[in-house]
């Protein structure tokens, strides 16, 4: 992250929609996803959780599938399943959800017009992480692929012919994660549904103040709005080499990967 002065953000940002269908669509599932997120938020926070992970590391083959299989049951329908090793105090599971929440960056350089600290400081959609176990019996949370805005969350739904955002988003996060990490600086448009997302990978101060990588997205472009300049990259790197691998690998997990 640079040194450039910071400013603060302007007051909330709040998106209309002119499309009476597509306010429709989204207000039910903000308000879904909404319910979802805080069931999960419950269940993450009561204290058990770190004695399950614990069994779930260091336990007996019965006991680590078992306590694998509560944690996985608990998050019910807010959290994807990634990846899971039930290894004997190897052990590791991660889940991704989605979590509608304010924006993400809380300032920003001085040289960022008004229109773009305005359109920063959107609430927004992310795609967030759950790591449990490795050896540290670990139980963490946080920001990870994706940030959604409600202007590009919008425009996926209304010119997507109305798929699920969640599919959307999703496909988003498949293929991110799959990128070559020597394309990181290529990331403009990102293939999701029948289009793309368009936006850029940032590293900057979050507004739990950690710094953190993830990717931004502007909008959401039909495949007949795009044009030769606007294709997406579909590569896929090699395993060690791609974004999910190294610069989005989730937080809790850097060091593990430094380790020889």
């Amino acid at each position: 992250m640079d040194d450039q002065p910071m400013k603060s953000w302007p007051a909330k940002t709040t998106i209309t929609y002119g499309d009476a269908e597509t306010r429709g669509k989204l207000r039910h599932w903000k308000r879904r996803l909404g319910e979802h997120y805080d069931a999960f938020e419950r269940v993450f926070r009561k204290p058990d959780r770190i004695q399950i992970v614990a069994d779930m590391v260091r336990g007996s083959t019965s006991t680590r599938r078992k306590a694998f299989d509560k944690l996985h049951a608990g998050w019910g329908k807010a959290a994807f399943l990634e990846g899971v090793t039930l290894e004997r105090n190897k052990a590791l599971a991660i889940w991704s959800y989605l979590k509608p929440r304010n924006s993400v960056f809380v300032q920003a350089s001085d040289n960022v017009t008004d229109t773009e600290r305005a359109s920063l400081a959107q609430d927004c959609v992310c795609v967030n992480y759950i790591v449990a176990g490795t050896h540290r019996c670990e139980l963490a949370d946080g920001l990870w692929t994706l940030e959604v805005p409600d202007h590009a969350l919008g425009r996926a739904v209304e010119r997507s012919q109305f798929l699920t955002p969640e599919a959307i988003i999703r496909e988003a996060h498949i293929n991110l994660l799959a990128l070559p990490v020597e394309r990181m600086n290529d990331i403009h448009y990102i293939k999701a549904g029948p289009g793309c997302f368009a936006g850029a990978l940032m590293v900057a101060r979050e507004v739990t103040y950690v710094v953190s990588a993830h990717v931004r997205v502007n909008t959401w472009l039909a495949s007949e709005m795009m044009g030769d300049n606007q294709q997406p990259i579909l590569e896929v790197g090699e395993p060690g080499k791609r974004l999910g691998d190294t610069v989005l690998l989730p937080r809790p997990l850097w060091s593990d990967r430094r380790e020889p």
